[in-house]
């Protein structure tokens, strides 16, 4: 090996065995994975090999023969070198990694258990889908003395275990691929990127991404949140079925579930993330309560106008001609009585009010219809937007599935065999660009 030229060393296997807490608040994941890596023809390399221990259990960094560093470690100390970019509390699991020789090559292999942090993007919530990244560093400069270069190995096995280790499987499922191991089982959608990261273009360190990709249960916040709000949203249309005149009557309706939902909103305001941006549920909870305050404002409003303040707004004629109100001289003047008068009511006093019949109750009825039907469609609009933002946050799985589903049923059908296809060559990601913790935080040694 030469003075300086990099140490290749290569992941080989990752496994993710517990998948413990995602914590949308913190903005952090707690995990436990295994790694393997390897140094390819590494048995065959003297100063690989040459593993000595201090006192402390460290392995030796390497000196010749005339006292001085040969910039030649072992696989040991480039072992110890490991660290974590996003790593917030996290440790070796039992505090050791193991370096074994394998044929011709040195593996190296470590169990870590920890936080990590992770940006995660809620605008979808509760549709989203979150990447959860462990991103590892090896702490050698790759301008330095010792450089090591990081790959993926062609037939390196990625997996999650979906059955015991996810303990947060009654929030959130692991995203899949599309093929299937030997076995025909399903196998977790897992990429690899290597890069460089640093702060500077002489302090640059190699390092890795591993990450897996979950996505959150949505049923129980369509039960709880969004249901309900649609049940306020039809009853607040009960409204429209009292005549626009009992004004206090009608507000008796829309007030009242404009205060219920936003003591609703309150409530459910614990099962939602506190962010300082608005998540789709939040867009969803406001434009329900926009809709019943504009309710409410009708049924305050509508009954106050008569023929003659929609004459002078200049709306009485678009609207008769559009046939939604109708026109005064088909009444005849000596039937109708255009009078008000105050009537006794024994629980709300006295109210203004009209005669039985005649044109001014015909518009304002009109003008109440036309109301309750723009604002219906409004409301149905927004139902069917925010279906579609469901649709199209989720349409890439929920495609699976439906196409799972139907081979499934074809081979059931057909009696056709399932196929079980290689485990898939993990393909090496474009290097993310240098930000967060990942950019900032830790202080890489060098040798």
């Amino acid at each position: 090996m030469v003075q300086g030229q990099p140490r290749v060393i290569e992941l080989r296997q990752f496994d993710c065995t517990k998948l413990i807490k995602v914590d949308v608040v913190e903005q952090q994941f707690k995990v436990q994975f295994f790694c393997q890596f390897a140094f390819p023809g590494g048995a065959l390399d003297e100063k690989l090999m040459k593993m000595d221990k201090d006192e402390h259990g460290k392995y030796k960094f390497s000196f010749g023969a005339n006292g001085k560093p040969d910039w030649l470690p072992s696989a040991g100390w480039f072992a110890d070198q490991f660290d974590t970019n996003n790593g917030i509390d996290w440790c070796f699991a039992d505090n050791t990694k193991m370096v074994i020789i394998d044929g011709d090559d040195i593996i190296v292999k470590f169990r870590i258990e920890g936080s990590f942090y992770e940006r995660l993007e809620l605008e979808d919530f509760p549709f989203d889908t979150q990447t959860l990244t462990m991103s590892l560093a090896v702490n050698v400069r790759t301008t330095g003395m010792t450089p090591v270069k990081l790959q993926v190995a062609p037939d390196a096995l990625l997996s999650v275990d979906m059955k015991h280790g996810l303990q947060v499987s009654q929030f959130y499922d692991i995203m899949l691929r599309k093929e299937v191991d030997s076995r025909g089982n399903p196998l977790p959608k897992v990429d690899v990127s290597c890069y460089e990261i640093g702060t500077s273009e002489d302090r640059m360190f190699p390092a890795i991404d591993i990450s897996f990709h979950i996505e959150r249960k949505a049923l129980y916040y369509v039960l709880n949140v969004t249901v309900p709000l649609l049940v306020f949203n039809l009853l607040a249309f009960m409204q429209f079925s009292v005549d626009a005149l009992y004004i206090p009557d009608r507000l008796s309706i829309s007030l009242t579930l404009v205060l219920t939902t936003a003591a609703y909103k309150f409530a459910v305001a614990a099962l939602v993330p506190q962010l300082s941006y608005m998540t789709m549920l939040d867009s969803y909870l406001l434009a329900n309560w926009m809709i019943i305050v504009l309710i409410s404002f009708a049924g305050g409003t509508v009954g106050l106008f008569t023929s003659e303040d929609y004459d002078s707004m200049g709306l009485l004629a678009p609207l008769q001609s559009l046939g939604v109100l109708p026109y005064k001289d088909d009444y005849n003047d000596d039937a109708e009585s255009t009078r008000r008068m105050l009537v006794a009511r024994p629980t709300l006093g006295a109210v203004l009010t009209d005669d039985v019949g005649g044109f001014e109750k015909d518009v304002r009825q009109g003008v109440d219809r036309l109301i309750a039907k723009t604002i219906g469609l409004i409301a149905v609009f927004i139902q069917i937007f925010f279906m579609g933002e469901m649709l199209r946050s989720r349409s890439s799985s929920w495609t699976g599935m439906l196409i799972d589903g139907c081979t499934s049923l074809w081979r059931k059908l057909t009696g056709a065999p399932s196929p079980a296809a290689a485990l898939p060559v993990p393909s090496v990601l474009p290097a993310p660009a240098a930000s967060g913790p990942a950019a900032a935080g830790y202080e890489k040694l060098d040798a």
